[in-house]
């Protein structure tokens, strides 16, 4: 049976941070991505996608909590409380890899998929 990456993310917050936990299951997990805003997706590597109440979206890699007080220095966002929604995406790649994947939470719907557009991010309601 041929083997397929697989990954999990649960996503929480409190009142100041958004936590994200991922667990990957991957045979091949290279970390060649050895300097600072270096091609870090082209490892083994996750990400976390999401519009702020902005027209720009901002990016960061995972291992990730991120405290509001961060988030409130580029953009305005709206803190999550119970029920409240955003759209966002979760994804695991490997591009430069010996078994490339791409993994999206939720589906990318274009003949070139591209991972950053926002019109493909899925609905996150927070409880």
């Amino acid at each position: 049976m041929e083997f397929k990456p697989r990954a999990t993310v649960k996503p929480s917050h409190d009142d100041d941070i958004i936590y994200l936990i991922y667990q990957v299951r991957d045979q091949f997990v290279p970390c060649l991505m050895r300097d600072f805003n270096s091609q870090v997706y082209k490892d083994a590597s996750v990400e976390f996608f999401f519009p702020p109440d902005a027209t720009e979206p901002l990016t960061w890699i995972i291992e990730i909590a991120l405290p509001f007080e961060i988030l409130h220095n580029y953009s305005a966002v709206t803190p999550p409380r119970s029920g409240c929604k955003w759209r966002a995406d979760f994804y695991k790649s490997a591009e430069n890899n010996s078994d490339p994947n791409w993994l999206s939470w939720a589906p990318i719907r274009s003949p070139l998929p591209n991972l950053h557009f926002p019109n493909y991010f899925g609905e996150l309601e927070f409880e």
